[in-house]
């Protein structure tokens, strides 16, 4: 039964028409064979483990005794960083380091300690950062404006000192993105004028980590410097790994951001309250209201990685509000109110607040050795669009490979082997997993090579619009493939699962350096983000190409159309999400009729309690509730699906089961919703009434109430205007 005819049954059957059988479930074997693993708690050569202290300290890899080593610094803010410790070539000295109990002062005691009175031929800085920036450590970030800071600076200065000199091959790393902006490449400019060192970074612009394999600034002669510290095969499956870590954080956080939230307004609450209750009475509260609210508000601005005196920061900022100033961007305030995220919304105001020196005579000597290039002059300079073009080329050469490593290895094979006889799965199973793909290679190798030749005839008044805007005319291609890509990705798994040899085939060819260290499903999910990649480098382009070259007006249309596409592409993935979560609702309702139909989605779910008044002749602020049990509340946007909610616990465990078992569903159009006013016996109630049923509910919270019903009220009149 679908949810339509369980409407359909509530709207024209008798009352009590809900159902009340019992439900069995299903059956099976009650006892699964156990998996045996091998026991690796007696070896495994682990690359990093914790051992004291809060520094990360590599075990089971001697120092080499290469007379010149190479030094690679890797931060514990990178993803999956154990990982990365292990591609670390064989003769390079890797110093995994904690980025929160770490210091720049002990970052280069444990280089003295690794190289112990050698020079390295080069050393690598593998930290996370902002566009522009580098994290180093906590509270010292790599920017334009911290290089005044004499922490900043002998930090650098000693760690080109343990360098060995540019002229004999040595140079500095920095593995993230400085080269693609302005800012970063004033950043490495003014670096080398400091130290005297050549400083290259990666100038790759799209990717997540991607980056480190687009071109750098600078390459030595032994190769690119990934080459010199990792081994590529390995640095690539790390790359995957922590493109996967960072969407499930993406993912955990849009989950966990209102009890984040919460709980951080609640600290600041405690830490206010034990302020004033520790100097004020009970009764001087409601003359202090103000100074509670201010002093909350500068407990969340101090949460600014800059603050390193939080008493004085604190001062200034009661001081700034009394005399009527802002020291907080205007969103602080309403992530306080509305719950959302207050950490990261200071404005930049508070930030100067402790960037000013110390002492004048130290900024005098510091000006007169920082010198900074203004970014006018490098936004004249003539090869800034250069830059945009190559990556172009370079990040879709790489995309062109990712789908021919996908022909290579998986459709020419699999077409062999149909035609010898010897199929391992069908020609329309063939068809239905990669014929749309192989479209899009034929597409990306006319772009590379359309691409190619302006790029070789490259110049001021070269232009690469036009091509990228007869690109898009073929995008018909992508909609094609995007149509299609669930039910590829259904084939797929169905032939996995009934056919053995696609199984091993599968299982063989997967994430080996032939597929650049992903699977098949990772490589079919590749031109989703290469739109994204389009528009984000034609952006670049079109930021950097002048108001009056011939080029800016076909960038602004390819621009156009790949955004229509992108719109289109979030449109069935919202489809998809909405798909996704009606099924794992099915699974958890038991009973539920089949709630997968065209065009259904849930808007929200509440569970309330479920009220029924002792006498109804009392009058209705003397009424007095008994709490039946808990209902739960499914509201789509076309019915309303209620439930009896349950929990279960279990012994010796703090873990709790929550059941849902289906009850009723009504149409939209057949409900009325109104409010009961609080009294001495009930708060925060309401009442849903249909032509067969009435609920009185309770919420936790007013807010709740408030907001379930205005969505509830909303929802039926959008159902009613669509009738």
């Amino acid at each position: 039964m679908t949810l339509t005819e369980s409407v359909e049954m509530e709207n024209y059957n008798n009352t009590g028409g809900s159902i009340e059988q019992d439900w069995e479930p299903p059956t099976g074997k009650e006892m699964h064979k156990s998996l045996f693993r091998k026991d690796l708690s007696g070896g495994g050569p682990y690359p990093a483990v914790y051992k004291g202290g809060t520094d990360l300290v590599p075990l089971g890899r001697n120092y080499p005794s290469h007379a010149n080593p190479r030094v690679i610094f890797i931060s514990s803010r990178i993803p999956a960083a154990e990982v990365l410790v292990d591609a670390v070539l064989f003769g390079c000295i890797p110093i995994v380091y904690e980025f929160e109990g770490t210091t720049l002062v002990s970052l280069y005691e444990r280089l003295d300690e690794a190289l112990q009175g050698r020079h390295a031929k080069s050393i690598g800085l593998f930290v996370d950062g902002e566009p522009g920036e580098a994290n180093l450590v906590k509270g010292h970030t790599l920017k334009l404006q911290s290089l005044v800071r004499p922490d900043i600076r002998e930090f650098f200065e000693r760690l080109c000192n343990n360098t060995m000199p540019p002229n004999l091959g040595g140079h500095v790393d920095l593995f993230l993105p400085l080269g693609s902006t302005d800012a970063g490449m004033e950043v490495i400019l003014q670096l080398g004028i400091l130290t005297g060192m050549q400083f290259s970074s990666p100038t790759g612009i799209v990717g997540q980590y991607g980056h480190v394999q687009s071109e750098w600034l600078a390459t030595p002669e032994n190769g690119p410097p990934p080459t010199l510290y990792f081994n590529m095969d390995k640095l690539l499956a790390w790359a995957s790994m922590a493109d996967l870590v960072q969407e499930a954080l993406r993912v955990t956080y849009k989950l966990l951001r209102t009890y984040f939230s919460n709980a951080h307004r609640d600290l600041c609450s405690q830490l206010t309250g034990q302020l004033v209750f520790d100097v004020l009475d009970l009764g001087d509260l409601k003359r202090f209201q103000d100074v509670i609210y201010t002093i909350r508000e500068g407990l969340v601005a101090m949460q600014v990685d800059e603050i390193t005196k939080p008493l004085e920061f604190l001062g200034r900022y009661l001081l700034d509000r009394a005399s009527g100033k802002k020291t907080v961007h205007p969103t602080a305030g309403r992530a306080l109110e509305g719950g959302g995220d207050a950490a990261g919304t200071v404005g930049m105001e508070t930030l100067s607040l402790t960037n000013r020196p110390e002492k004048v005579e130290n900024d005098t000597m510091l000006q007169s050795a920082f010198k900074p290039v203004s970014t006018v002059a490098l936004q004249d300079h003539p090869d800034k669009r250069t830059q945009v073009a190559h990556e172009l080329l370079s990040s879709e050469v790489r995309y062109c490979k990712l789908l021919q490593a996908m022909r290579d290895v998986f459709v020419i094979p699999l077409r062999n082997a149909l035609s010898s006889n010897k199929a391992i799965i069908s020609a329309p199973n063939i068809q239905d997993i990669f014929g749309n793909a192989l479209q899009l290679l034929e597409l990306s190798k006319e772009l590379v090579e359309d691409v190619k030749g302006r790029i070789s005839e490259w110049g001021p008044h070269q232009c690469l619009g036009d091509v990228f805007f007869k690109f898009t005319i073929k995008l018909k291609a992508y909609s094609n493939y995007f149509n299609n890509y669930d039910q590829s990705l259904r084939c797929i798994e169905k032939c996995i699962e009934q056919t053995p040899g696609f199984r091993t085939y599968v299982r063989r060819y997967s994430k080996t350096p032939q597929m650049k260290m992903l699977s098949l499903q990772e490589i079919l999910l590749a031109p989703t983000r290469r739109i994204t990649e389009y528009i984000t480098l034609l952006w670049e382009l079109h930021h950097k190409t002048t108001p009056d070259h011939p080029d800016r007006e076909d960038i602004t249309s390819a621009i156009a159309n790949f955004r229509k596409l992108e719109e289109y592409i979030k449109e069935l993935k919202v489809k998809s999400e909405r798909d996704r979560r009606l099924i794992a609702l099915q699974k958890r309702i038991l009973r539920c009729p089949m709630l997968l139909e065209a065009n259904r989605f849930l808007i929200r779910e509440e569970v309330f309690a479920h009220l029924r008044p002792a006498k109804d002749e009392v009058q209705p602020e003397l009424r007095i509730y008994h709490h039946i049990q808990n209902l739960g509340f499914f509201l789509f946007n076309d019915a309303l699906v209620v439930t009896v909610f349950t929990t279960k616990h279990f012994p010796f465990e703090r873990c709790v089961q929550e059941n849902h078992n289906f009850f009723a569903s009504i149409s939209l159009n057949r409900i009325q919703v109104s409010d009961i006013p609080d009294s001495k016996f009930v708060k925060n109630a309401f009442k849903m009434v249909t032509p067969k049923r009435k609920w009185i509910c309770a919420a936790e919270t007013y807010e709740l109430k408030f907001s379930w019903i205005t969505a509830l009220e909303d929802a039926i009149q959008a159902a009613i205007e669509l009738e």
